[in-house]
């Protein structure tokens, strides 16, 4: 089913057992998001801790006024840990104008789709999977050290229209420094 569903709100009582591999997590300076029983924890850790804030509060309030700045948002959502804190936060300032969008591929591993939907269902996030077509690119199956750019340029091609199509303004998704 390629439909958008927006799930209904999401609490521990109503959410099914298996939605429940993710967990949410705001504590004093840092914000965790608990994936089935391992802990990342989402800190920022600058080169140099004089050049940066460390008050995550204020990142996090951060982020959700650029998202509410730019209007109605699709997230590139893989249910990453990136970007899972991405579409959450977007969920949580843009409501039904942030729409999570996964890709579906052969590159793309189903228990990565189920847990993409596990997410989504957890935090009652709007969502949709899409088609995308990487493997169709030359350069992309020649398995080069640039193929993430041709899959992500994919990805985005893909994004950009349905972006068009649904009347949004903007795709966001998540990276850490460590993916640039």
């Amino acid at each position: 089913d390629r439909r958008t569903r927006v799930p209904r709100e999401a609490s521990p009582s109503s959410c099914p057992p298996e939605c429940a591999a993710y967990r949410l997590d705001r504590g004093p300076g840092s914000t965790r998001l608990t994936p089935f029983g391992a802990t990342l924890t989402l800190a920022f850790v600058p080169s140099r801790s004089a050049d940066l804030p460390v008050d995550l509060a204020a990142r996090a309030a951060a982020l959700r006024a650029r998202l509410r700045g730019a209007g109605r948002v699709l997230v590139a959502f893989s249910g990453g840990v990136d970007s899972s804190y991405l579409a959450y936060a977007a969920s949580q300032a843009l409501g039904a104008d942030a729409l999570a969008v996964t890709a579906v591929s052969p590159s793309y591993p189903e228990h990565h789709r189920r847990m993409a939907e596990q997410v989504v269902a957890r935090f009652a996030i709007a969502h949709r999977f899409v088609d995308t077509h990487e493997m169709e690119r030359d350069a992309y199956r020649a398995n080069e050290p640039d193929r993430c750019y041709h899959c992500k340029s994919e990805l985005f091609e893909v994004l950009g229209k349905l972006r068009d199509q649904l009347g949004f303004h903007a795709v966001a998704y998540g990276i850490n420094t460590d993916d640039t």
